[in-house]
């Protein structure tokens, strides 16, 4: 059984990470996770929570940009507990995690706000700019492109 919980309240940073505990690979994962909830406890961005048989097992974090004058729905930050990584679920059509919880946003998320705020894009910047997290996400999702603005590469779905 599969839930995706929208936290709308104040996180408390420690009790969130201990919904992913052992979850991180690296220490930046983690510091990285810090400063989204920082943000999220500013009104600044919303979190979306995966749990699959009452597991925390990813999450998404959302909120507007701008990229070249165009505003955008920017996923913040994406994250999978390291336990369920490159692994396809039953329970989310045999999808993987990142990718169910883009699904998630382009088809759930962005219309719903679409409705009520103007945007063009879903935006995301792939983290230190990797290479492969790049082809990652462009394979990820279906009609995307690769967009360089002020030496950075975005990934923008037109929406």
């Amino acid at each position: 059984m599969k839930q995706v919980k929208q936290l709308n309240s104040k996180i408390i940073i420690p009790d969130f990470l201990n919904l992913f505990k052992d979850g991180f690979k690296t220490n930046r994962e983690k510091e990285l996770l810090v400063s989204f909830i920082k943000e999220h406890n500013k009104s600044k961005n919303t979190f979306y929570v995966l749990e699959i048989e009452n597991k925390s097992v990813g999450m998404v974090s959302l909120k507007f940009d701008n990229i070249n004058t165009n505003p955008t729905l920017d996923v913040e930050y994406l994250f999978v507990h390291k336990d369920y990584r490159k692994k396809s679920f039953a329970c989310l059509k045999n999808k993987k995690i990142s990718q169910f919880l883009l699904d998630f946003v382009i088809k759930n998320i962005a219309p719903k706000i679409k409705s009520l705020v103007n945007f063009r894009y879903l935006s995301i910047y792939p983290d230190k700019q990797n290479k492969k997290l790049i082809k990652y996400y462009l394979d990820l999702i279906p009609n995307s492109l690769l967009l360089h603005y002020k030496k950075e590469n975005w990934i923008l779905l037109k929406i």
